[in-house]
């Protein structure tokens, strides 16, 4: 599994005590590990709190005191603080399988006699839209085109046909599965018999970054069912030509019987 590694660096305690926040992206369930690089020694004893910001929680992720590390609920099990590097003034915390409620801003903090000097890291997680799930509901000519994906964050979804033309839909149908990614159903009505329908359909869906998946629909009998709907007509008007030329004919050859 793909491990992500991310360095925060702080000036001396005397110089600051607080940075801006830097902005990390990270796939759902990747390995991830946090690095703060202090222009210090650390020692064993060193006292470290890392804290998740603005949550609806205010559970603290880990503290190590006096070399003891205390691991918090819903962080057991999944996070270990790397105290190896304490001599070059590195602290390392390793997050397994990111989730999304993982996503937000994390504080480290260094607790000292007279400062407290902190880093901000806000991590984004993200989930690709990747696997489109393609349905088609048949009624006749009338067809409805089903697309539906789940990924994070929320996605735009847009329809186009063979032609690049933009399409317009309803309002997708959104909800939210157990693990809090988006799950989204996206439907096209169409008629294949109109003269104005497309072979091709497809729908993309859009996240925030611009990066986009596609699935399409390919119609190969639209062109056979529109011209079966416009010979149609003209072979039942044919018909009934030959219908009447046959009486014509009919009548022209009694009268000819008649007056030989």
């Amino acid at each position: 599994m793909l491990q992500l590694i991310f360095f925060c660096f702080l000036l001396p305690a005397s110089e600051q005590t607080f940075s801006e926040v830097n902005n990390i992206d990270a796939e759902l369930y990747e390995n991830v590990t946090f690095i703060w690089k202090f222009p210090f020694k650390l020692e064993p004893n060193t006292t470290i709190f890392i804290t998740p910001v603005n949550r609806e929680s205010s559970s603290d992720v880990i503290n190590l005191r006096g070399g003891v590390p205390e691991v918090f609920h819903p962080y057991e099990g999944r996070v270990q603080l790397l105290t190896q590097r304490f001599p070059d003034g590195v602290v390392a915390l390793k997050m397994n399988s990111v989730r999304i409620p993982d996503a937000g801003i994390y504080q480290c903090v260094i607790k000292m006699p007279t400062q407290s000097p902190y880093r901000l890291l806000n991590i984004k997680l993200r989930a690709p839209w990747r696997d489109i799930k393609k349905s088609i509901s048949v009624s006749g000519e009338e067809r409805v085109l089903f697309c539906e994906a789940e990924g994070y964050p929320l996605a735009a979804v847009t329809w186009t046909d063979e032609h690049g033309h933009n399409l317009t839909v309803a309002n997708p149908t959104t909800s939210r599965t157990s693990e809090q990614l988006w799950h989204i159903v996206s439907q096209l009505n169409v008629n294949i018999s109109s003269s104005s329908s497309s072979s091709n359909y497809t729908c993309t869906f859009t996240d925030d970054r611009g990066a986009s998946q596609s699935a399409s629909f390919v119609f190969t009998d639209r062109k056979q069912s529109r011209h079966h709907y416009v010979l149609q007509p003209v072979l039942i008007l044919a018909l009934i030509l030959a219908l009447v030329m046959l009486v014509m004919m009919k009548k022209r050859l009694e009268m000819h019987d008649l007056w030989p």
